[in-house]
């Protein structure tokens, strides 16, 4: 009959004897293992961890980039779910980080749109074709022609008086979604903040179905 022997060790602050188990791991330490058994280890705080997860992404930037676009093309809908769940969780603190991005990059993210516009003209006519399309094709004879203008007009004197593009116009139910396809009528539109409109993309929210 064989004994299996739990291999111990003396914590250096409660001069306890724990088993391995019961120690966080560290390479260089005496057994692989931390001074201090779990128990001692003091809990950082959430500024703690906040500067530490900060810090950590500064220095694996590289990394995480990799592991996110390999999480990606794995799942494609599951990340951009994913996603959306946590803009919309977050969303006072995305909508500010936003804006600040924006504001610090509004030169370089103007000469990046334009040198995709120049390189790609193709992608960039069809796009607007397929787009202006779609809301003719669901704009109804009976819509408001008049009401859709304002609605358009006060986005435009939002963004004005935000200093760069804060707001779009969203359609409620969008017109090329896979489930269902909405009209372009003024009962379908809302001026939403830009970085919310980016996130729902063509899909419809979970509280209208």
């Amino acid at each position: 009959m064989s004994m299996v022997i739990d291999l111990v060790k003396i914590c250096n602050k409660c001069k306890i004897a724990k088993p391995f188990v019961e120690y966080h791991k560290q390479p260089h330490g005496k057994f692989g293992l931390r001074g201090r058994c779990i128990s001692c280890v003091p809990k950082p705080t959430k500024e703690q961890s906040c500067l530490y997860a900060k810090k950590y992404a500064e220095k694996n930037r590289e990394k995480i980039r990799k592991k996110a676009r390999e999480k990606y093309r794995a799942n494609p809908d599951k990340a951009n779910q994913a996603t959306m769940v946590s803009r919309r969780k977050h969303y006072d603190a995305y909508l500010e980080y936003s804006r600040a991005y924006e504001k610090a990059n509004k030169e370089a993210r103007l000469i990046k749109s334009r040198n995709y516009a120049k390189n790609n003209p193709e992608k960039v006519a069809v796009i607007a074709m397929y787009r202006r399309a779609a809301e003719k094709q669901r704009k109804p004879l009976w819509a408001n022609t008049e009401q859709i203008k304002k609605i358009y007009l006060e986005r435009d004197r939002l963004n004005k008086e935000a200093g760069h593009i804060a707001y779009h116009v969203d359609h409620i139910i969008p017109l090329l979604a896979k489930e269902a396809s909405g009209l372009h009528v003024p009962e379908n539109l809302q001026i939403v903040p830009a970085s919310y409109n980016v996130s729902k993309r063509n899909k419809i929210m979970e509280e209208l179905r």
